[in-house]
């Protein structure tokens, strides 16, 4: 399967999961990390998306999927044990044209969800197209490895310096050249192993 990666704005989007299990449970937390609110529809609901509820990630309506109603979301995500429930819901999406993905079953979706690694701003998504998502799991635990938890304090940092560069450099050029001499530098290595002084200490020239 072909695929176009791209990353989805969802802050401030309702969207739609119908399934109220475990499945559904990672789903929703997924996308509330997204900035995503969730309308969430299942006939039995865990105890871990009440929960959810009471936090203002979602809001649960313990019913059955009724006919068309993931035509009024920009993104629905179905993952029920009813193959009727999830084709249903499939169809519904795409003759609206809205994006639906149902979990387990890539011939009825019209995206995949990544398994995904967050370090603050940055997200990396890995997918084998649906062809072994088990497998891209692995791929993401070793990942991980790569990716340490300090990223996301880096990319902050970086994030910052670049709003003042902005301000206090005319020129674009040397804009370009400050920040590639700063993300290429030692001292960015020095910030993920835990010692922020050296990157302090550099950023400080045109601060």
């Amino acid at each position: 399967m072909r695929t176009y990666p791209v990353f989805l704005l969802l802050e401030g989007s309702t969207v739609l999961t119908v399934g109220g299990g475990q499945v559904a449970a990672r789903k929703i937390e997924s996308l509330a990390q997204a900035g995503a609110y969730v309308k969430v529809v299942a006939k039995e609901v865990d105890a871990e998306i009440m929960e959810f509820e009471k936090q203002g990630i979602c809001s649960v309506e313990t019913r059955g999927y009724r006919h068309g109603e993931a035509a009024s979301y920009p993104l629905t995500i179905a993952a029920t044990d009813d193959m009727e429930t999830n084709r249903a819901v499939a169809a519904d999406a795409v003759a609206a044209n809205r994006l639906v993905n149902v979990v387990d079953q890539p011939d009825l979706c019209n995206f995949i969800v990544p398994s995904i690694i967050r370090r603050g701003a940055l997200t990396v998504a890995i997918s084998t197209g649906g062809a072994a998502p088990s497998f891209s799991k692995r791929l993401r635990e070793r990942a991980e490895k790569i990716f340490p938890e300090s990223l996301g304090g880096l990319i902050e940092v970086l994030a910052e310096f670049r709003a003042h560069i902005i301000k206090t450099v005319p020129d674009i050029g040397e804009r370009k050249r400050i920040m590639t001499e700063v993300a290429n530098s030692p001292e960015t290595d020095a910030f993920l192993e835990g010692d922020d002084k050296p990157l302090k200490e550099l950023l400080s020239k045109w601060t």
